[in-house]
């Protein structure tokens, strides 16, 4: 894993007054966005495999993301606690 950090020059239109970085339209972030959508996935796959925020921040230390931008993650996919755990449990067990 590669980590890559830039900085995002943001110019001002004159006659819109308009701000935009150049640099996110070019990778395909939202303004305001600073997750990019693989982050997004490995955050919620490794959520569904039943880790908690904290082992998911461990596993993803080069991304320098927290427990709360891990619970933002799936609040703004409007995933539910109650779906999130239906959706971890394996489908096949057999309890006797």
């Amino acid at each position: 894993m590669v980590n890559i950090k830039f900085k995002r020059t943001r110019y001002i239109n004159k006659f819109t007054k308009e701000v935009k970085a150049l640099v996110d339209d070019h990778i395909g972030i939202v303004k305001y966005e600073r997750i990019i959508a693989h982050l997004k996935y490995e955050i919620l796959d490794r959520v569904l495999n039943v880790c908690r925020y904290r082992d998911v921040v461990d596993a993803l230390k080069y991304s320098e993301i927290s427990e709360m931008t891990i619970s933002n993650v799936i609040k703004k996919l409007k995933i539910s606690k109650e779906a999130l755990n239906e959706l971890s449990k394996p489908k096949n067990w057999f309890i006797s």
